[in-house]
């Protein structure tokens, strides 16, 4: 098998440094798992990322989205998230939120406090999915 690299412009390239490229793909998959690198925020058309925790958890949502469906994939396909919080405190506005996209069947999870590399990113996520054989 072969892996294969997913990237769609609906959802944000990170970039680290001014003329460095990025060094992660948004997503890989390697046989029927897909494995989507942290999504943040920041939205791909403005590059910018709203303030608040509740609107910067849709946006990272909007953007796991976009990646799953370039993969042939979508969120009914997640197996598994992992959840980082800058603040801990904003737990209970990010659960609702993100509750909101998986109103059946929830993903394992698993949430964290843990700083993102960006200054004003209080959300980023990262998803394990399986992509259906027809694809």
């Amino acid at each position: 098998m072969e892996v294969k690299v997913i990237t769609t412009d609906n959802a944000a390239k990170p970039g680290f440094s001014q003329g460095v490229k990025s060094p992660l793909s948004q997503a890989v998959q390697y046989g029927g798992l897909l494995y989507l690198s942290g999504q943040g925020p920041l939205d791909p058309q403005t590059n910018e990322f709203p303030t608040d925790v509740e609107a910067q958890t849709h946006a990272v949502m909007k953007n796991i989205i976009n990646v799953l469906e370039a993969a042939g994939s979508s969120l009914d396909h997640v197996i598994k998230m992992n959840c980082y919080l800058r603040r801990i405190e904003d737990f209970p506005k990010f659960n609702a939120i993100y509750n909101s996209y998986f109103p059946n069947q929830k993903p394992a999870r698993t949430t964290v406090e843990a700083s993102p590399p960006r200054a004003g990113v209080d959300v980023e996520i990262e998803a394990v999915a399986y992509v259906p054989d027809n694809q």
